[in-house]
């Protein structure tokens, strides 16, 4: 969960640009996850919207919005809508962790749930093989001497971003712990569904945001193309057919 992470020790997030070829899933995306869909234009809930929404309740491709509360088994708080605002996602996207998507289908706006997720409905059971050990130089010049033991950096693998804990470091390697924070963990959580926006609506926001886009693209024109076109209009030049 990116969005959620314990802090038992000093982080500092930085953004380290490198393409690691490992086979492992991503972890990273959790229940306030995945920033893309979170990142879109924000509408506030409409009598039109309301009115719309299933009367099954949340379905696959609807898009939600989210105040939750989540707690480790000891009954802490690892997370909250509280400090962040409140958690948007389209649901059946795996944007949110699997039994967080689960949970939320079916309920009605204004609804309020308690639920608890064993690990493999959350981040999974921890992977000691997930401890991977990687030059010193996908650490960047410039940062090394600012991150040590315990620090959680930002890697990429080519395709997403991810944070990676640093575990063990030396002159020439560092070990990175690439597990989530939370694997191996039940979490329970509490949540409110404060707004639905019907999956006929997301496509059709989608499909205009689309549109919109296609129609604001500008085709670059040659410096010497555009210098004829001058030419031509101002009639200082030959028109070419």
């Amino acid at each position: 969960m990116d969005r959620s992470q314990i802090t038992p020790f000093r982080q500092r997030y930085l953004t380290v640009v490198c393409v690691v070829l490992l086979a492992l899933a991503l972890l990273a995306a959790g229940c306030t996850s995945k920033d893309a869909t979170s990142s879109a234009t924000t509408s506030k809930s409409s009598q039109a919207d309301q009115s719309a929404a299933p009367v099954d309740g949340v379905q696959n491709g609807d898009l939600v919005e989210i105040e939750y509360t989540g707690t480790l088994a000891n009954g802490s708080v690892f997370d909250s809508s509280k400090d962040r605002g409140a958690f948007q996602f389209v649901v059946g996207t795996g944007t949110a962790i699997t039994g967080f998507d689960n949970e939320i289908r079916g309920m009605k706006v204004g609804q309020a749930k308690k639920f608890t997720l064993t690990p493999e409905q959350a981040y999974g059971q921890y992977d000691p093989s997930l401890i991977k050990s990687m030059p010193i130089d996908f650490i960047p010049t410039s940062e090394k001497a600012n991150v040590t033991i315990g620090d959680t950096i930002t890697l990429f693998n080519g395709q997403a971003y991810f944070p990676a804990t640093i575990i063990a470091m030396n002159e020439t390697n560092v070990t990175f712990d690439l597990n989530s924070q939370l694997a191996g963990q039940t979490l329970t959580f509490d949540v409110t569904l404060v707004n639905l926006t019907p999956a006929v609506e997301v496509q059709k926001m989608m499909s205009q945001l689309e549109q919109e886009q296609s129609q604001s693209v500008q085709i670059p024109v040659d410096a010497a193309d555009q210098k004829q076109t001058t030419s031509n209009q101002t009639g200082t030049g030959t028109k070419t057919v």
